[in-house]
């Protein structure tokens, strides 16, 4: 009975605990979109382009021209308030496209920029959807 007792005061700790965790980091979430929305679009470009040239080897020069693009690109989209306008967003970025291409002169360094992008936004999509539940496989 001790035993038992014991167990589902465990088992209410836990199911009481689990919620409270998963708001702590949604909050977390939305203070670090908030913050990265109150940073200019330098420092929001510079960040972008930190994280992706280890994975595109470039130079200190095409770093820094890389950032300029995309302070541009983000100047852009700002003042015109292209967000929720798809077909200009969709021409600012192949305009960007074109000229990180034109940067870095190599085909293979391009399509690896292209993939990059690509697997940065399906992450930023899974993040923002949040977990999918499960669907029960077929003959359930």
């Amino acid at each position: 009975m001790k035993n038992q007792s014991l167990l589902f005061l465990v088992i209410i700790f836990f199911s009481l605990s689990f919620p409270a965790q998963s708001q702590q980091s949604q909050k977390q979430m939305r203070q670090q979109q908030v913050s990265m929305e109150d940073m200019s679009s330098a420092d929001r470009s510079k960040i972008f382009v930190d994280r992706i040239s280890p994975k595109l080897d470039l130079t200190k020069n095409q770093k820094d021209s890389l950032t300029l693009i995309f302070t541009r690109f983000i100047d852009d989209v700002q003042k015109y308030k292209a967000e929720n306008t798809p077909q200009i967003v969709d021409y600012m970025q192949k305009k960007r496209d074109e000229n990180v291409k034109l940067l870095l002169r190599d085909d293979k360094k391009y399509e690896k920029y292209l993939q990059v992008l690509d697997d940065m936004k399906n992450q930023q999509g899974i993040q923002q959807r949040g977990p999918q539940p499960s669907s029960p496989g077929p003959g359930r």
